[in-house]
């Protein structure tokens, strides 16, 4: 790599490719270090695009830590973990999937050093792949959780906090209005059914 005419860095990669020519694995390294690690595996379900996906992808930092993204067929992170240069475990996310007979995803579970920390349920419309609601649950470990669901456009439509013994301690909804074009134009937002802001956008017509 060069910067202002001087090198700044060099970059080395290895590839191993398999007799088809399809990448197995490859190897970055800069200045003569180890940065970046990744396998590939090949999808042979029918609708799968890309075919070739990542298996595994490492980085390592130069301050010793190694972190490591395991993936599934789909190409979806299973597996997220931090180990420092003694190799004891730092952190640990493991990321599960339900899916329907369409292979889209219907249900994500992710469990924090054994801690079920977020399960987020997907809906969708007819044979559409893209998800027509998301509700998002955030658990707490002192027992308390928040719900929080997205609309098709990605912006959120409820939120709602629990506390350990089931009370509802957050309560707040959001109103958007859009455009022709798909542009949000208006939000409003209450807290507990009462209005207590709300924004309105606009945007250039050239």
């Amino acid at each position: 790599g060069y910067e202002n005419g001087e090198i700044e860095y060099v970059q080395k990669n290895e590839c191993v490719f398999d007799e088809k020519g399809n990448i197995l694995s490859r190897k970055e390294i800069i200045d003569g270090d180890l940065c970046y690690e990744r396998t590939y595996k090949y999808a042979d379900y029918e609708y799968a695009y890309p075919k070739t996906i990542l298996g595994e992808h490492k980085y390592y930092s130069k301050y010793g830590e190694t972190y490591t993204d395991t993936y599934d067929d789909y190409g979806e992170i299973v597996l997220s973990k931090t180990v420092d240069s003694d190799g004891e475990t730092l952190g640990e996310v493991e990321i599960s999937y339900t899916r329907d007979e369409l292979g889209r995803v219907t249900l994500e579970k992710e469990i924090e050093d054994g801690f079920v920390s977020c399960e987020t349920a997907y809906e969708y419309d007819g044979d559409s792949d893209d998800w027509s609601k998301r509700t998002e649950t955030d658990y707490y470990e002192d027992g308390g959780k928040e719900i929080t669901v997205y609309n098709s456009d990605y912006d959120i439509v409820s939120r709602i906090g629990y506390d350990a013994d089931g009370d509802i301690v957050k309560n707040e909804t959001y109103e958007y209005e859009y455009d022709e074009y798909g542009n949000k134009i208006s939000e409003k937002t209450y807290s507990n059914g009462v209005l207590i802001e709300e924004e309105k956008y606009t945007f250039d017509k050239d």
